[in-house]
């Protein structure tokens, strides 16, 4: 073998889907797996990780063990032990996640079973503790669930950060930016509030979305049960805004909230990857499609950024999008190294 040739199974599994196969590495990894009884059943583990880690996406145990392996090592966010332990880098099993090798062989057992059961990966239910103080951030194309002090649940969409500040008085969550859905537990001595931009949400016990457009400080509500109270902190009266099951409510910076016609169950369809539309801005559309984007989609044309588009997309199936676009109004992407550039071809 030549200096550079692989050293371990999880390297050399990494070197099989790189796209570099040849017969002089073929005889290698044969010479090499003939060197150690050992090695053949380290190289049996590592493929089978690999084989099976596309079903991690959607199980719940897969996302608690891999919180559990971020808080091993203080310096390794939770994208990053994705990124390395599942092939969005070049070598998902060098380095420290090796030494991690018992709970990456958990995860196995734990996903081998949903492949058993099931053909298909359950929906994203799954709960990680989120203490008071701590705040969560998703990364792009990632949704994660909590568990909140209280036994409230806060799902949390891609590239979105909540932060949690309970107090006596209240149960409070600060959508910083993004999309969350709040299952409230019921608690009338002590209510729920969610605070997003200049906006107030208040409730006691019921399931809603939230979506914050921090670029232009508006917020959309989606109530599927209960009902909730938003108050305007930039109204001198400090209007309220009561909301009941199925109404959807876009809060503008300025001027009043306007109601909706997308159903509340398909504004939150986001946590099954299902992204809905109706008579949405291409901009608006363009802020929730990047969310799961691996590259950026990118207007220059301001004046396309108002026009109408409706729809049903899977979230990460931006072809879909841009054949949308092409189709409807000509718009045609260029690609610019780390974004799509979106221009009108007509």
């Amino acid at each position: 073998m030549t200096d550079d040739n692989p050293t371990t199974a999880s390297e050399w599994i990494a070197r099989m889907n790189a796209g570099s196969w040849s017969p002089e590495l073929q005889t290698a990894l044969e010479n090499w797996l003939a060197g150690d009884s050992q090695r053949q059943a380290d190289f049996t583990m590592a493929r089978l990780v690999w084989s099976v880690a596309d079903k991690l996406e959607t199980s719940d145990e897969a996302h608690n063990a891999l919180w559990a392996l971020k808080n091993e090592s203080a310096r390794a966010s939770r994208s990053h032990w994705i990124a390395r332990l599942f092939g969005i880098t070049a070598n998902p099993f060098s380095g420290l996640t090796r030494k991690l090798a018992p709970a990456v062989i958990a995860l196995v057992f734990v996903v081998v079973g949903i492949a058993l059961f099931s053909d298909r990966a359950p929906p994203l239910n799954g709960a990680i503790p989120l203490h008071n103080g701590d705040s969560a951030l998703t990364a792009i194309g990632e949704i994660s669930s909590f568990v909140l002090p209280d036994g409230s649940k806060v799902t949390v969409n891609a590239d979105s950060n909540v932060r949690v500040a309970f107090t006596k008085a209240q149960r409070q969550i600060f959508l910083e930016r993004g999309q969350a859905f709040f299952e409230v537990q019921h608690n009338t001595k002590r209510p729920f509030v969610v605070v997003a931009g200049a906006r107030t949400i208040v409730v006691t016990g019921t399931k809603f979305d939230v979506e914050h457009d921090s670029p232009r400080s508006s917020i959309q509500v989606a109530v599927v049960d209960g009902h909730v109270n938003v108050s305007d902190s930039h109204s001198e009266a400090n209007g309220i805004t009561a909301l009941e099951a199925n109404d959807v409510y876009l809060f503008p910076e300025q001027g009043p909230p306007a109601r909706l016609a997308l159903a509340a169950h398909k504004v939150s369809a986001w946590q099954s990857r299902r992204l809905y539309f109706e008579g949405k801005s291409v901009r608006d559309v363009l802020f929730s499609i990047n969310r799961f984007a691996p590259k950026r989609l990118v207007l220059t044309d301001s004046r396309l950024a108002e026009l109408p588009l409706s729809g049903a997309f899977t979230a990460g199936d931006t072809d879909a999008v841009l054949f949308a676009l092409q189709t409807l109004y000509g718009i045609e992407a260029t690609d610019g190294g780390d974004m799509l550039i979106l221009n009108s071809s007509k």
